[in-house]
């Protein structure tokens, strides 16, 4: 009996071969069946081409087979060509009657992608190829292999973390279990780890993950809004990360640390109606201003992943408020902060956040857009919802203005009150984080007591507070009744400010390596235009860290010995690699309101910074830097 094949399409053996082998490809060839009656011997000679396994191409594929009579089972070999090469070579045997296998396996470069429906939907962009031998047997629901692979440029991508790993390394077959053994894998930029652990399976499926990826800098998350609108950014991290679960359930686990480069954000935006609304709240009689909705998450998972990070200063984080008004709080900082997301995409967030350095784009109803600077210490708390966060934030917008429209009455013969000086502008934000608490404040850092007890004399009750701080972040000058006179030159005033910080956001989008501020006022009847340029960037490691900026006096009544040019440089340099230890130096000019002999004024000096509860756990961690030196004493010994 001789039977030909022409183009027939093989996926209907898949309702007859166990284990969930997904076959497809169109056959050609013929199948010779002889003595029949007796001894019932068959060759074939089948040619498959577009042969798919698992579901994933393969190639061309021919399978020879015949029946052995005295063993009652098939001999076959089969020979895979891909690009032209074998890349599959197989002999082996099957036996009907225990439906069972034997097979010798030899790659030669052989695609991974046949991987894809193995490891399901949490992991994607597998790419590479494998060489090596692997022999293959047992019964067909429970495959068993043995030997080794060497894996060519292979990768995959965890889908909900957006990361691509590479490896080129050796994996090993014994009994069930793909065996990792310390393998070195790497992220796009070049950060490696170790890859180690089991994957156990059951003919190729109910796959069981036991892996774990350790590192001293790795991409763990480089997602963006569209995979997680809640959370997302860039994460490197140093650490343990373990990698467990079943078939699509997967749970990723870890104790980590961040490193350079980390970049992350939580979004908090408004709805559409309630988008230009910020920490002030415009009151009209009938209306309720909308609260601040959760942002539905886009894309569902079987994955769980809990971190335990402990955030370094130079990770970067983002709360993010309405990012089309650039209404974002941005800050450097430490903490430990655990890290929860469902299999829903639903995060929530654990730990305490202490602010080293930041800024925040204050804005409001479109009269205001300044960017005040956050002072360190501030804190951010949470406990589960990332909405819900406890806040504790200083932010400061320093600004020069005169005190004559406040103090025109006032004249000791001494006092210059027509000098534009530095005013600091704060505000304290304190409990929710989407509805904090907001306090104004306004202070003369250099000036002398006597000045500053005459501007509280002038400010005292929040009515006069509010008035102050709107007219300063508005028109850049202090508020008085007769304020109105001099719209026209304030109006000018806030749009050469604009603009500058336009051109300022422009020059510094030129290199992350620094920042660069440009700042045009228009002067007045009372002082001329003034001009400042401001410098900042770190180097050596984000050790070392230089402010500075060059700017004309704006007085029309200037000291003769003064030149007119006024430059004000800070650099300051961590002694340690947590930054608690640090050195000071600057160089200030004196904008003291009563005449000073000299133009500047110089200082230097060390500071040291801890965080404790009490006095107890203080001391305690005084003891603790102080055995960390006698221990490594005592190994040096």
């Amino acid at each position: 009996l001789n039977v030909q094949f022409n183009e027939i399409d093989i996926n209907w053996l898949n309702n007859f071969v166990a284990g969930n082998l997904r076959l497809k490809g169109k056959l050609n060839g013929s199948l010779s069946v002889f003595d029949i009656y007796q001894k019932a011997l068959f060759l074939s000679d089948l040619h498959v081409e577009g042969f798919g396994l698992l579901g994933q191409p393969i190639g061309n594929a021919i399978v020879q087979s015949y029946w052995d009579p005295g063993a009652k089972e098939i001999n076959a070999a089969l020979f895979v060509d891909s690009d032209k090469k074998k890349a599959l070579v197989a002999n082996g045997t099957y036996n009907p009657a225990k439906d069972s296998l034997s097979v010798d396996t030899e790659f030669d470069h052989f695609s991974l992608l046949i991987l894809q429906p193995l490891l399901g939907s949490n992991f994607s962009n597998i790419h590479g190829d494998a060489t090596g031998k692997v022999r293959v047997y047992g019964h067909l629901n429970a495959l068993q292999h043995d030997g080794a692979l060497h894996v060519n440029n292979g990768g995959l991508m965890l889908s909900e973390l957006q990361v691509n790993y590479h490896v080129s390394d050796s994996v090993k077959f014994a009994g069930n279990k793909i065996i990792f053994p310390q393998m070195r894998v790497s992220d796009d930029y070049g950060n490696s780890g170790i890859f180690n652990g089991t994957i156990q399976h059951k003919s190729f499926s109910k796959m069981v993950y036991d892996l774990s990826v350790k590192s001293n800098r790795l991409m763990a998350i480089n997602t963006t809004s569209a995979i997680n609108e809640q959370f997302y950014g860039k994460l490197y991290g140093s650490g343990l990360v373990n990698i467990t679960g079943k078939g699509a359930n997967v749970l990723i686990d870890g104790v980590a640390r961040t490193e350079k480069g980390t970049e992350m954000n939580i979004y908090l935006e408004y709805t559409d109606e309630a988008k230009e609304y910020d920490f002030l709240t415009f009151v009209k009689h009938g209306f309720q201003p909308l609260s601040l909705q959760k942002v539905v998450p886009k894309s569902k998972s079987n994955l769980v992943m809990k971190f335990n990070v402990e955030v370094t200063p130079e990770a970067k984080a983002q709360l993010i408020y309405n990012s089309k008004i650039g209404d974002v709080i941005r800050g450097q900082g430490s903490g430990n902060i655990q890290i929860n997301i469902d299999s829903n995409s639903d995060i929530s967030l654990y730990g305490e956040y202490t602010v080293e350095q930041g800024d925040y784009l204050f804005t409001l109803q479109n009269l205001i857009n300044k960017k005040f600077e956050i002072q360190q210490g501030g804190t951010i708390q949470w406990n589960g919802d990332p909405f819900n966060a406890t806040i504790d934030l200083d932010a400061i917008y320093k600004l020069k203005a005169s005190l004559n429209d406040l103090f025109e009455y006032i004249d000791d013969g001494k006092t210059d009150f027509t000098q534009r000086i530095p005013i600091l502008c704060k505000i304290d934000l304190t409990k929710n984080l989407t509805n904090p608490d907001i306090k104004f404040d306004i202070e003369l850092p250099f000036s002398e007591d006597g000045t500053k007890e005459v501007l509280s004399q002038f400010i005292d009750s929040e009515e006069d507070m509010n008035k102050q701080m709107l007219s300063l972040l508005v028109l850049g000058k202090f508020y008085t009744s007769g304020s109105n006179s001099n719209l026209a030159g304030s109006t000018a005033t806030t749009a050469s400010e604009l603009l500058s910080n336009q051109f300022s956001n422009w020059l510094s989008q030129i290199s992350n390596d620094f920042d660069i501020g440009v700042n045009y006022r228009p002067g007045d009847e009372i002082t001329n235009d003034e001009v400042e340029l401001a410098l900042s960037t770190q180097m050596f490691n984000n050790r070392v860290t230089i402010n500075g900026n060059i700017a004309n006096n704006a007085s029309q009544k200037m000291n003769t010995n003064n030149n007119g040019v006024v430059g004000d440089a800070d650099i300051i340099v961590k002694l340690t690699r947590t930054g608690k230890l640090q050195l000071k130096a600057y160089n200030h000019a004196n904008n003291n309101i009563i005449y000073e002999t000299s133009p500047y004024k110089q200082g230097v000096g060390v500071s040291y910074r801890e965080d404790f509860n009490d006095f107890n756990e203080f001391w305690q961690k005084v003891k603790n830097i102080f055995k960390q030196k006698t221990d490594k004493v005592k190994i040096k010994e």
